[in-house]
């Protein structure tokens, strides 16, 4: 896909959701370059989904609490740093 298909896909994208709810914090919505739909990728850890995420209390929410030391549940269980 050209660039010019990829930022008139973009552009597509934001029309359709102008007047929804905003995403959940650290997601952001991208667009595939090769079928120009939208996909969703959650900063804090890499993921993709193409589904719209929702709101919720999953790790990504967590992530923009008010505790900048608060970690995603079961994280460091394989055991500390020596």
């Amino acid at each position: 896909m050209a660039k010019e298909e990829a930022e008139e896909a973009a552009e597509a994208v934001r029309q359709l959701n102008a007047g929804r709810e905003e995403l959940p914090g650290g997601w952001v919505e991208m667009v595939d370059p090769e079928s120009g739909q939208p996909y969703y990728f959650r900063e804090v850890d890499g993921a993709t989904q193409w589904s719209r995420p929702n709101g919720g209390t999953d790790s990504a929410s967590r992530a923009e609490t008010d505790d900048p030391d608060a970690m995603p549940e079961g994280f460091g269980d394989a055991g500390e740093y020596e």
